[in-house]
């Protein structure tokens, strides 16, 4: 593109600044000073190197888009009612029901292959059972349940 700042450049541009606010919040965090500890400055620290990091690999990577794509909002408004209905299941089903509903559907409104559901039900459960293993059995961090089941 012939444009000075064109979109890429732009949210590169805006992720590293917001990493940089990130760093920057980071260091107004008291820390409790336990030894081997890193405290709850560690997390923030990170993201906001990891975004200044991303944002300005963003910026420098070559566009590699040969005609402009026209963004289709209907995907967007979709994920957000998927991820609102997502809410309301997890309230009411619990985190097992749940969650291979929404890597179901968000699958079918990101995914190029439509017609491929058997995998995106195998994928949708397999998922779901790695994070409920490792939250569950690994981290022993229990995951909601819903107030039905």
């Amino acid at each position: 593109m012939n444009k000075i700042l064109n979109r890429n450049h732009m949210a590169g541009l805006t992720i590293t600044v917001v990493g940089i606010l990130f760093l920057i919040g980071s260091k107004n965090i008291t820390d409790p000073e336990l030894l081997n500890d890193p405290g709850p400055v560690i997390l923030p620290f990170i993201s906001g190197v990891g975004m200044i990091l991303t944002g300005i690999i963003i910026i420098f990577q070559k566009d590699q888009k040969k005609a402009e794509e026209k963004y289709d909002f209907k995907n967007t408004i979709a994920l957000f009612c998927v991820i609102g209905l997502y809410t309301i299941m997890l309230y009411f089903l619990g985190f097992l029901i749940a969650t291979p509903v929404l890597l179901f559907l968000s699958n079918m409104i990101i995914g190029k292959d439509r017609k491929n559901l058997k995998g995106k039900v195998i994928f949708s459960f397999v998922v779901t059972a790695i994070i409920f293993l490792t939250f569950e059995k690994v981290l022993h961090v229990m995951l909601p349940s819903g107030v039905i089941f």
